[in-house]
């Protein structure tokens, strides 16, 4: 069997204007995961526009797609993305970030979110992925909110000291791609 993957999108904040900043958001998820029996690839809308293929190219084997998502432009782009993975395969998608932090209840009535993370991210993140792969109750998840009979948002869990968290990787990003903007 192949390894299971997770697509971790960082849209576009601004179309007009390329901000030189690091996708830290998926880059502080991806951390979280990196013992886990699965493959994270981080897509960063800036440089790495054509998601649609990376997608089609791994389709059987993925497991979820996350998009980090502030109100504003990256609402629209991580839209769009999410509404491609829906129409190429069937696999859950969740949104964190201060879009579905501020306004969880909103972000589950689209129908291209099916789970967002409710503050800080990377515990729920992981014992999200955890569920996944063991096909186990992700309900009672701390910071989890979810579609099942109606919307449901958990409290969120303790705020956990970053210091005490994995490294977070630049080998992860195209980091001079990133310099370049």
């Amino acid at each position: 069997m192949k390894e299971k993957v997770i697509i971790l999108f960082y849209p576009l904040v601004d179309p007009s204007t390329m901000i030189p900043n690091l996708p830290f958001s998926v880059m502080n998820l991806e951390r979280m995961v990196r013992d886990l029996p699965v493959k994270t690839i981080i897509i960063d809308e800036r440089i790495e526009p054509d998601y649609e293929s990376v997608i089609v190219k791994h389709k059987d084997n993925l497991l979820m797609a996350g998009v980090s998502s502030m109100s504003g432009y990256q609402m629209i782009s991580g839209k769009k993305f999410s509404q491609f993975i829906k129409k190429t395969v069937n696999t859950p998608i969740v949104w964190g970030g201060w879009f579905p932090s501020v306004t969880p209840e909103i972000a589950l009535n689209e129908d291209f979110i099916d789970i967002v993370i409710v503050g800080q991210g990377e515990i729920a993140f992981r014992e999200l992925v955890i569920g996944l792969l063991q096909n186990t109750d992700i309900s009672s998840i701390p910071g989890l909110g979810l579609k099942e009979n109606g919307i449901t948002i958990n409290e969120p869990g303790p705020l956990i000291d970053e210091k005490l968290l994995p490294n977070v990787s630049l080998d992860i990003i195209e980091i001079n791609k990133i310099i370049e903007i």
